[in-house]
């Protein structure tokens, strides 16, 4: 999840049974929602419209990638699954551009997924789904509850730019949105009222998520 980019790693135990006498820790009382409207202000609620419209504003309404077969006109969750795990060195290597270029392993994989996805469709402008953990307040980093977001992560893929800068404007997007990401996808769609269309979803329609193990 995008969340772990910007929090220290290794500070969590390994995953097994609690130790004896340990209490879990339960979402607090006032945790009714994955993001409890009446908290927000309405200062900082228009500050999050704002900066989503800002940044998707004038994005392309679907990504065109050439499907080997036409759009269907409502949109279906029936397809095909393609798994392929990459191998210790090619994971390796990733940790090495990421290393280099001060940024996660997550940052690269989604970055270049966007790259890729630009060359597919050859466009410029490509935005791809991703998932937030969506724990802003102290207590609920480790309470037990799902608070996930879908956030859309923006691309300008310039073919004259390096590998770096492109790496440097993915890891900004990714930072940017965790900051903006107390607005639910729902409310994000709403705050830009993108074209709608019943086979395709609002925004983007790839999404990246990183599984290690």
């Amino acid at each position: 999840l995008i969340h772990s980019t910007i929090r220290l790693a290794g500070t969590r135990a390994p995953m097994g049974n609690p130790p004896a006498g340990a209490a879990l820790a339960l979402p607090p009382p006032w945790r009714k929602a994955p993001v409890a409207a009446e908290r927000r202000s309405p200062e900082r609620l228009e500050a999050l419209r704002r900066y989503w419209r800002e940044n998707l504003a004038g994005v392309p309404a679907c990504l065109n990638l050439p499907f080997d077969r036409p759009r269907t006109a409502v949109l279906s969750d029936h397809g095909g699954r393609f798994v392929r795990r990459l191998t210790n060195a090619l994971a390796t290597a990733i940790a090495g551009i990421a290393g280099n270029n001060n940024v996660t392993p997550f940052v690269v994989l989604e970055t270049g997924l966007a790259i890729l996805c630009g060359i597919l469709s050859d466009s410029r402008d490509v935005v791809i789904g991703a998932a937030s953990e969506g724990r802003h307040h102290a207590d609920l980093f480790d309470a037990i509850g799902l608070y996930v977001n879908t956030v859309p992560l923006r691309h300008a893929i310039d073919p004259s730019a390096a590998l770096g800068e492109l790496l440097a404007a993915g890891r900004d997007q990714v930072v940017a949105a965790v900051e903006n990401d107390e607005l639910q996808f729902d409310e994000i769609v709403a705050a830009l009222d993108p074209q709608r269309r019943s086979s395709f979803d609002p925004l983007f329609q790839v999404f990246c998520q990183l599984r290690i193990g």
